[in-house]
């Protein structure tokens, strides 16, 4: 099988391992194709287009090959994940992101947007939409964190939200696989 829990707006269940075979999910139809030369290419095929979603191989890696790129998202300025404090997560029929000071409603074609209005919004936001509850130092860091005040850096508060997510979304994903 293929599993993704955070590429974005992909499959929602995993994958079967298997070339050329066209398989359904709530977020398009997905087909595995192999390139040649050890390199295979998911594609998604949505209102009768046809998108090239990443490139892999089954080459073998340890978690520290991602090294480089996670220090590039959580510290690098040009990474749009340390410009901006986002949570964001996969739905049935869409997506919910809060990103800054804004909160996105993604139902089929339907998209909503809403002003978060004040820091105890934004923390009851992150428990209603993602599950996620701070404790009070998180909250205490959180509230004079960058984002609510320039005289902070984010980057801790931001790296927790984020791995927080990333954890919630793959074990939300792995329990509905599974059929919990």
């Amino acid at each position: 099988y293929i599993t993704d829990i955070g590429f974005g707006d992909n499959f929602l269940y995993p994958l079967e391992f298997k070339t050329d075979v066209p398989q359904n999910d709530p977020k398009g139809v997905f087909t595995v194709e192999y390139e040649g030369g050890g390199y295979y290419t998911v594609y998604k095929e949505l209102k009768n287009k046809r998108f090239r979603e990443y490139t892999f191989t089954l080459n073998k890696r340890k978690i520290s090959d991602f090294n480089d790129r996670k220090v590039f998202y959580s510290t690098d300025p040009a990474s749009h994940f340390f410009k901006n404090l986002i949570v964001s997560k996969e739905k049935e029929n869409g997506r919910v992101s809060l990103k800054q000071s804004k909160i996105f409603l993604t139902e089929g074609d339907a998209k909503i947007t809403q002003k978060v209005e004040s820091f105890h919004h934004y923390v009851n936001l992150l428990f209603e939409h993602f599950g996620i509850v701070l404790t009070p130092e998180e909250r205490k860091k959180l509230k004079s964190s960058k984002f609510w005040n320039k005289r902070h850096n984010r980057r801790k508060t931001h790296a927790l939200l984020m791995a927080s997510s990333i954890q919630q979304n793959f074990v939300n994903r792995l329990g509905m696989f599974l059929g919990g």
